[in-house]
């Protein structure tokens, strides 16, 4: 999952939306079941994504894939170029993509090894003729991840709540404290990006 540091607390919902409102303590988000507003706390982790490129997917890159586990492999719906960082979370967690299909989904933080089907060894000329595979790898694990031509690729940024402006795309994993819901992460879509998660 793309964990942030500071939100290693126990999650339960995922809420997907755009802000409706937000503050230095809580967030409204418009969801497709109507507004949500959750309390943001001294270690709620906020982060941006901006938009980035499948070129910009190299060798031994730290990055999370929104996946779709498929017979032999995994089809990306979103990649996120992550900071080193976070390479303490590395992993493959089960997810809540939406659309995903009765297979479900999966969030696999990992480094890139683009082996030996890279066309002249560089990314971009390998995403013009179609998709990419790379391997993730994780501790304790792999996977063979295809990540087609049209995948949202972005790059984490460092975000605040004054990020979360009016409209934004958001993504937030909440739990409750004192019966309150609370997101224990948030990642905002910035320059009309939508989290791919």
């Amino acid at each position: 999952m793309v964990i942030l540091p500071g939100s290693q607390q126990p999650l339960g919902d995922d809420i997907r939306g755009t802000v409706a409102d937000a503050s230095a303590s809580s967030v409204t988000i418009a969801t497709s079941e109507g507004p949500v507003t959750i309390a943001l706390a001294p270690k709620t982790a906020i982060a941006g994504v901006v938009p980035a490129k499948l070129s910009d997917i190299r060798q031994n890159a730290f990055i999370g894939v929104t996946n779709i586990p498929q017979p032999g492999g995994a089809r990306a719906v979103g990649v996120f170029l992550l900071p080193d960082a976070l390479k303490n979370e590395a992993g493959s967690f089960p997810w809540d993509y939406p659309a995903s299909g009765a297979g479900g989904s999966r969030m696999t933080n990992g480094d890139v090894s683009l082996g030996s089907r890279m066309t002249n060894g560089t990314v971009s000329k390998a995403s013009s003729e179609g998709p990419l595979t790379v391997t993730v790898a994780y501790h304790g694990g792999s996977i063979d991840a295809t990540i087609p031509a049209n995948t949202p690729v972005v790059r984490i940024v460092p975000a605040t709540w004054k990020t979360l402006a009016r409209g934004a795309h958001v993504f937030a994993a909440v739990h409750g404290v004192d019966n309150r819901p609370t997101a224990a992460q948030i990642v905002v879509g910035e320059q009309g990006v939508v989290p791919p998660m």
